[in-house]
């Protein structure tokens, strides 16, 4: 679903999808500016919500538009040590307080994920 011009009310009927996914393990979502932290927030809640049956390793939220404050729902969902193993995030705005706390997640909270991709985000240190 690439480059789709998905709009958050989209996102959240993909979201209602994730409440009975058994069977998807990879989503990509790359390449659409207009999901917004309202649509980020549905997904991942789903993705929470749906923790024990949902099969999904890889998420890939390249040029998203993804600040900070919109990765905030991301963060969350890696503090509930969700069954996600890859995590694209290249290419967005995120800066390094959020870039901070996803790598606190990882390190304190998911034994998961094996490769998080923020190339390309304005994170300094």
């Amino acid at each position: 679903m690439s480059n789709c011009n998905l709009q958050p009310e989209s996102i959240a009927y993909l979201a209602l999808g994730f409440s009975a996914n058994v069977s998807l393990t990879k989503l990509i979502l790359s390449d659409n500016i207009s999901i917004g932290k309202e649509g980020i927030t549905k997904l991942c809640d789903a993705l929470i919500d749906n923790k024990k049956e949902c099969k999904l390793i890889d998420l890939d939220l390249a040029k998203c538009n993804i600040n900070s404050d919109s990765a905030k729902p991301i963060i969350r969902l890696m503090n509930s040590n969700y069954k996600l193993r890859h995590i694209n995030l290249k290419d967005n705005v995120i800066k390094d307080d959020a870039a901070t706390e996803m790598l606190s997640a990882l390190l304190n909270y998911n034994s998961y994920v094996t490769r998080c991709n923020l190339d390309f985000n304005p994170i300094r240190h």
